[in-house]
């Protein structure tokens, strides 16, 4: 996979295990303030233009931040994703000494049919 630097994004070559067409993928914060949404673009034309796919995570504005994005995809043709995320609120499961669990680093996997579908839906944890 070819990965690329964007602001705030990470982006990279996204295809079915080699096999044509190749996709470009791009992980970011689609938001103008705030980084409480985390959304997946992919591009058919070399990263000329991008539509929306999904969202990994999709949450109001002051209730979490979702940042720092990195994908690869696997030989099986599963994208990984691992990103960081901060949650501002106080309705969170606890930890073994009874404080919220409030950031830690997050792992996603899905598939190109899982995109392709388009559903705005959020991922969840897998």
């Amino acid at each position: 996979m070819l990965v690329q630097r964007f602001r705030r994004a990470h982006g990279g070559r996204c295809g079915d295990s080699g096999r044509a067409p190749t996709q470009w993928l791009l992980i970011g914060n689609d938001t103008e303030q705030g980084r409480h949404q985390l959304a997946i673009w992919l591009s058919d034309d070399e990263g000329r233009t991008w539509r929306l796919a999904r969202y990994l995570e999709r949450d109001e504005l002051g209730r979490g931040r979702y940042a720092y994005p990195c994908a690869i995809q696997a030989r099986d043709g599963t994208i990984h994703v691992t990103y960081s995320y901060a949650l501002e609120r106080d309705d969170l499961p606890r930890d073994e000494m009874g404080k919220p669990k409030r950031s830690a680093i997050k792992w996603a996997r899905f598939d190109r049919e899982w995109l392709l579908q388009g559903n705005q839906s959020r991922l969840g944890s897998p």
